[in-house]
């Protein structure tokens, strides 16, 4: 968890979290005291408000990011009804697409993009199809009869097709559901080692399925496990953590292998894999092999925290590319600046 390492926390309930680029920064869906939602982007490694993008006005249920990135989807609710926002990352201008009167319906449980204008929802027992390319905005029913429809997400391996978890406790499922023919197959659920799932993401190119599930309701924890989906002859199911708290909602996957969890009722995040923190080397002493960067890390580093380097572009080839480059070197790194020195080129799996 991360907010114990942060001077202050801006946290009051989180619902969901989206890493951004190298995974240092997030998107944040909150909760405020009052009720309504924020979305704000913090420093994931100090807890900084870095940017306040957009402050709703009713609860906040899910976010995602819109086809290109560079807007966000938000599902709220108030009691009487639901609605999706889009907030534009640039401009930081908030539009309603929709809004259905829909008295003591909870909002969507989870949003994807499906391109510019079209996105999908979970709402009350079905899957629907949102088309926002032009006002007003259209909701149109997908699959409904589903049990308690949670997160989902775009199986880029089959086109027009979307994993939906089944969220009902004791049980559960992921439905594999093709938006073409409305079908729907069985992907996993209490007999393969996924019961009551929550919460899904891609990783590994989407060879990867991670599934926050609950094997057993009431007793204060979930799970995060991962469907290994191809390359075994079988899709083979593996427990990442079984001690994450209960109030564990939003899931998200992100560069570097981040792993990254929405702790609503901890008002906090938790994190696995990714980066911590950049920093820009400006300094590099051989004597002492003291590394000086351009600004201080914060939270300070711990000691043997694992760190990388890396390689300017011009400096790395792959198989079957070839690219022109300069490398400078300072010869006075040679013993009275004479000699012999040896340039060595080293595979690096990136």
């Amino acid at each position: 968890q991360l907010a114990a390492d942060w001077a202050t926390n801006p946290l009051d309930t989180p619902v969901a979290a989206l890493p951004e680029g190298a995974g240092s920064t997030a998107l944040v869906l909150d909760q405020t005291g009052a009720g309504l939602s924020r979305l704000r982007r913090i420093d994931l490694s100090n807890g900084a408000v870095l940017t306040d993008l957009a402050l709703g006005l009713a609860s906040p249920d899910a976010l995602a990011l819109e086809a290109g990135g560079s807007a966000v989807l938000i599902g709220e609710h108030d009691g009487s009804s639901w609605r999706v926002q889009r907030v534009d990352l640039t401009t930081l201008t908030r539009t309603q697409l929709l809004n259905v009167s829909a008295p003591g319906t909870s909002g969507p449980r989870g949003l994807v993009s499906l391109g510019s204008g079209v996105a999908l929802a979970t709402v009350d027992d079905a899957l629907l199809k949102l088309d926002y390319r032009s006002a007003p905005a259209a909701s149109t029913t997908v699959v409904d009869g589903l049990a308690t429809p949670g997160g989902l997400v775009l199986d880029p391996t089959q086109p027009q097709t979307v994993l939906v978890a089944e969220q009902d406790p004791g049980g559960g499922r992921i439905l594999s559901i093709s938006l073409t023919s409305r079908s729907a197959e069985v992907l996993g659920g209490s007999g393969s080692g996924l019961p009551a799932p929550t919460a899904l993401a891609l990783e590994d190119g989407g060879s990867r399925l991670l599934v926050l599930t609950d094997a057993t309701p009431g007793d204060g924890t979930r799970e995060l496990r991962a469907l290994q989906r191809f390359g075994t002859v079988t899709p083979a199911v593996t427990l990442l953590a079984d001690d994450v708290p209960d109030s564990a909602v939003g899931l998200a996957s992100g560069a570097s292998n981040l792993r990254l969890l929405a702790l609503g009722g901890a008002h906090d995040l938790a994190a696995g894999g990714g980066v911590q923190q950049r920093r820009t080397v400006s300094d590099y002493d051989p004597a002492t092999r003291r590394v000086t960067v351009t600004e201080d890390f914060s939270p300070a580093l711990l000691s043997g925290q694992p760190w990388r380097l890396t390689l300017p572009s011009t400096l790395s080839l792959m198989p079957g590319v070839t690219r022109d480059g300069v490398f400078l070197w300072d010869s006075r790194d040679l013993p009275g600046s004479q000699g012999t020195a040896q340039l060595r080129l080293t595979a690096v799996d990136l």
